[in-house]
């Protein structure tokens, strides 16, 4: 988990969640982090992150009207537990592999 005050703009993040509530099977999806509130529609805090794949081929949208198509998610503060750096990835996958995980990530 990341404080939002330490994200890096066009730096990787990782999102993790588990399909299962044993915690034994993560899902885990790359994303660029692309900025805070970068819409102007914004009424409350958003942190946008874009699929790197798409952040590599496409770039960041212009316009709010495109995000969706090019892969960017808008998260608030609540959904930030679930966007870890590389480290804290492999912190988890570390847990996941000895199963030390208990309800510590989010299903």
């Amino acid at each position: 988990m990341i404080n939002s005050n330490d994200l890096v703009m066009k730096e990787q993040y990782f999102l993790v969640t588990f399909f299962d509530r044993r915690l034994k099977l993560p899902r885990i999806r790359t994303v660029v982090y692309i900025g805070k509130n970068i819409f102007k529609e914004e009424v409350k805090d958003k942190w946008y992150f874009q699929d790197a794949e798409l952040y590599l081929s496409e770039g960041i949208p212009k316009e709010l009207s495109d995000a969706e198509d090019l892969g960017v998610l808008a998260l608030g503060e609540d959904a930030l537990p679930l966007v870890e750096t590389l480290d804290s990835l492999i912190e988890i996958l570390g847990d996941v592999k000895e199963d030390k995980l208990r309800f510590k990530h989010k299903v």
